[in-house]
């Protein structure tokens, strides 16, 4: 049970994670090339659809505000994955420890 339930929270917790640091990643970069509210709302939705909504989306924006976005969608798509492997190797740890600690053999039952 335990195995399913940490599995269920990093899950959960990296695609809040993962999606978090795209969007992020992605609005500072739209924000630089002066891209409006709606557009970066717009971007956003898109980021976390398929790769060809990206393509589509990427070939109806102007030049200056299609490199923000193909730049800003790839930073953080890798920023948000390498975001979600350190959340696996912290959970993985503690999972670790936690059963070292609770596995430990039992002091008064071992005497004799």
């Amino acid at each position: 049970m335990a195995r399913f339930l940490g599995a269920v929270f990093v899950i959960a917790a990296g695609t809040i994670l993962y999606v978090g640091q795209g969007v992020a990643t992605l609005d500072e970069h739209l924000d630089r090339m002066g891209a409006g509210q709606v557009e970066k709302k717009k971007l956003d939705r898109v980021l976390t659809g398929s790769p060809s909504a990206l393509e589509s989306a990427a070939k109806e924006l102007d030049a200056n505000t299609r490199d923000a976005f193909v730049s800003g969608a790839r930073q953080g798509i890798v920023g948000g994955f390498s975001d979600v492997m350190w959340l696996i190797a912290a959970v993985g740890i503690a999972g670790t420890v936690v059963s070292f600690w609770l596995l430990r053999p039992d002091r008064q039952r071992s005497r004799p």
